[in-house]
């Protein structure tokens, strides 16, 4: 297993991990977790987001929110 690391991006890569291997990690890291996976033959990619982006993905997760809502009212009222 070979593991690189760019400290400016956080990302991990590791090569020759099964399908096995990632599901097991996604298994045992739960839904809480505060990193993203992503897997392609044989490669996983580790990455922990920075601070600015999940403040980012926070704002507009409330504003979706809001249009929903808001939405769904106007279509209740029509």
């Amino acid at each position: 297993m070979v593991a690189i690391s760019t400290p400016a991006e956080t990302r991990t890569l590791l090569e020759n991990i099964s399908w096995q291997t990632f599901k097991a990690m996604l298994t045992d890291m739960g839904s809480s977790r505060n990193t993203r996976l992503a897997y392609e033959n044989g490669t996983l990619e580790i990455m922990a987001p920075d601070m600015p982006h999940e403040n980012s993905n926070r704002v507009i997760e409330g504003f979706t929110g809001v249009l929903c809502e808001a939405c769904s009212k106007i279509k209740h009222n029509l």
